[in-house]
């Protein structure tokens, strides 16, 4: 089944550091359409796995329940959470910015978040060059053009390469030089 995109209008500010005046760039994009997902929940999951192996339906909850206690009881120590064939949790935070070191303390948090670097295992594919096609490969079409062949996208494997998030920018406040 493919995920289907939407062609969204989208506006990057750009703003030199010192000047006061931003110039807007308007481009078009694809984004996720926003209704066509559905949310699988731990019951939907512990069903498939279920059928899967000799497990019961309790046992995978109560084993996932003890896993998401345990993960997040290490986060909250200030570790680094590492399953094998998933990724890696981690906390990060955001706060206010000072002008002296002096002026920032722990009362300048202002968000805990979870982040998480999804395991090479788990990296989905959507290079359209690949040799081989797999359970990783992600089919895209584009709404509105149900008649077009759903495709597994550009040469661009985005998220793929290490470092690199694959977001494909889909705009925001950034301080970027168009010249540059």
């Amino acid at each position: 089944m493919a995920i289907k995109l939407e062609i969204k209008k989208c506006i990057r500010h750009y703003r030199k550091k010192g000047d006061a005046v931003s110039k807007d760039h308007e481009f078009y994009c694809l984004a996720r359409q926003a209704d066509h997902f559905w949310l699988y929940t731990l019951d939907d999951i512990a069903k498939d796995v279920v059928n899967a192996t000799s497990l019961t339906k309790a046992d995978i909850t109560h084993a996932y329940e003890c896993l998401a206690t345990e993960v997040k009881k290490h986060l909250v120590h200030g570790n680094r959470v590492k399953i094998n064939g998933l990724g890696t949790f981690y906390l990060g935070v955001s706060s206010e910015s000072a002008e002296k070191p002096e002026d920032l303390s722990v009362r300048s948090v202002q968000r805990v978040y979870i982040n998480f670097l999804p395991d090479m295992a788990l990296k989905l594919v959507n290079n359209a060059t690949a040799i081989t096609r797999s359970d990783s490969n992600v089919m895209f079409s584009i709404a509105g053009r149900e008649d077009e062949e759903p495709t597994t996208g550009g040469a661009n494997p985005g998220g793929n390469n290490p470092g690199s998030g694959g977001t494909g920018g889909t705009g925001g406040d950034e301080d970027l030089d168009p010249e540059a």
